[in-house]
């Protein structure tokens, strides 16, 4: 399975109907993305890494304590559905689009191994 595939699976609990203009999915692509490669670093490194996330968003948005703490639930929740679903697969995701082809959004994901 590629791995724009299990991003996608990883965010098919709802995660993605979130999403309201194209804009709003590349976001949430990103944190999925974030997310999947905090689940990728070691156990204890993973608290830190989601507090850096969380704070440097805050300092980027401008956002409110609501907003910081939704999206520390989102990344919780994706990091919790990769260990389920892709436990085995840990890959650094470097960038990633989403793209339309022939009427078609798709997810395109470049990587490399850990």
């Amino acid at each position: 399975m590629k791995i724009s595939a299990m991003i996608v699976e990883l965010g098919s609990n709802g995660f993605w109907m979130m999403a309201q203009t194209p804009d709003d999915k590349e976001n949430l692509l990103r944190t999925a993305c974030s997310a999947w490669n905090i689940a990728c670093s070691d156990y204890p490194k993973r608290k830190h890494l989601i507090d850096v996330y969380v704070n440097e968003y805050k300092r980027i948005n401008n956002s409110s304590s609501e907003t910081c703490a939704n999206l520390r639930n989102n990344i919780k929740l994706l990091i919790e559905r990769k260990d389920l679903l892709f436990p085995d697969k840990m890959v650094n995701i470097v960038s990633s689009r989403v793209i339309y082809l022939e009427g078609e959004e798709r997810v395109e994901i470049a990587s490399h191994p850990i």
